[in-house]
């Protein structure tokens, strides 16, 4: 008898992913409100080799049936949350180089070396209320996610030819925000919460393993001001610039929130001796890597490379024992591995 979890409807978990986030496969089943996250001591994995650069991520794994029986389960992979309240016009922005489309992260799966045909599903969350059919009835395409106000040019379009009076009712639940000093009659952005799942079903069968690989483009938070932690407007260095924390991690003044990469003298050394910094712009993507446990734990083997793309990009985050191993690769393994805390990546890295 196959152990089997099927699909009748999709239940969002989107409070465990943030706006760049993406995830590990993990196993999905049904719940009391539809599909939901699970866990299997049936199905180990056995190595993920994870592969993170600006452009790319390559996720690869092998798992092994370690019962004496076929296993048939639901593997689901979340995309990206895309939260648009947090998401503005002068940065930090993040960059969708697919956003008039559903799967816009150009999301494919692999098994065993065939490509694989996966099921979607999308949804739109204000707080914890789905308002996909509301939002659905309306004509609006809230499975679109788009930035700015050309890649956005679909759903844009559709907020602008709704009544005056729907946009201001749904203005007022929350639904979309005014932009600019015209306000219901001005640009309209949605507040919604973009969240996008995708599943297929899996047999693993006994004593042979499975491997499975996904692709896709990243969506990075991007930021151009970053040379503004040292330098003015003139490019002059700020005056009393001044490194705060210890040799291990430490940073400019008014910039906590690097802290989440462990940023050392080294990093700060290669940034200061760029003489054109303006030219460049940070990318942080974040990998949720404790959905790894959903699978029987630990990870067998588990190798994570970082690849910058040109030898002048420079990279940062915080995991022991990572070591450089060309001029634009570092790579780390650990065995018997069982993620407690997700993987947040800083590119420092130059226009083209």
């Amino acid at each position: 008898m196959y152990q089997i979890f099927k699909i009748l409807s999709f239940l969002l978990i989107s409070v465990l992913f943030c706006v760049n986030a993406t995830a590990d496969s993990t196993v999905v089943g049904l719940g009391a409100g539809g599909l939901e996250f699970r866990s299997t001591e049936s199905v180990s994995m056995i190595k993920e080799r994870l592969t993170i650069s600006p452009q790319k991520i390559d996720a690869q794994y092998i798992f092994k049936n370690i019962t004496d029986q076929p296993v048939e389960l639901m593997v689901a992979f979340p995309l990206p949350v895309i939260d648009f309240k947090h998401v503005g016009g002068h940065g930090p922005y993040i960059n969708i180089s697919n956003s008039n489309h559903e799967n816009y992260v150009d999301f494919k799966t692999i098994v065993d070396g065939q490509a694989v045909h996966t099921k979607v599903e999308s949804k739109a969350l204000l707080g914890d209320k789905d308002i996909s059919a509301e939002l659905r009835k309306l004509g609006i395409s809230y499975w679109i996610p788009g930035h700015g106000p050309g890649d956005r040019e679909i759903v844009r379009m559709q907020l602008a030819q709704l009544d005056r009076g729907i946009r201001q009712r749904l203005i007022k639940a929350g639904f979309i925000q005014a932009i600019d000093d015209r306000g219901v009659d001005g640009e309209l952005m949605p507040s919604w919460r973009l969240v996008t799942l995708y599943y297929w079903t899996q047999i693993f069968p006994v004593g042979k393993n499975v491997s499975i690989q996904h692709i896709y483009k990243p969506v990075p938070s991007l930021s151009e001001g970053f040379s503004a932690l040292l330098y003015d407007y003139q490019n002059k260095p700020l005056a009393g610039f001044v490194l705060g924390g210890t040799t291990e991690a430490r940073y400019p003044k008014d910039a906590d929130h690097l802290k989440q990469y462990c940023m050392t003298d080294g990093f700060w050394a290669e940034v200061k001796r760029k003489t054109n910094l303006s030219a460049f712009q940070s990318n942080e993507i974040n990998f949720i890597l404790k959905t790894a446990n959903a699978w029987h734990k630990p990870i067998g083997e588990f190798t994570l490379v970082l690849q910058t793309l040109k030898p002048e990009n420079l990279v940062s985050l915080c995991i022991d024992g990572i070591k450089q191993t060309s001029a634009t690769s570092f790579e780390v393994t650990k065995r018997n591995f069982a993620p407690d805390k997700d993987i947040k990546v800083f590119f420092l890295t130059k226009r083209d």
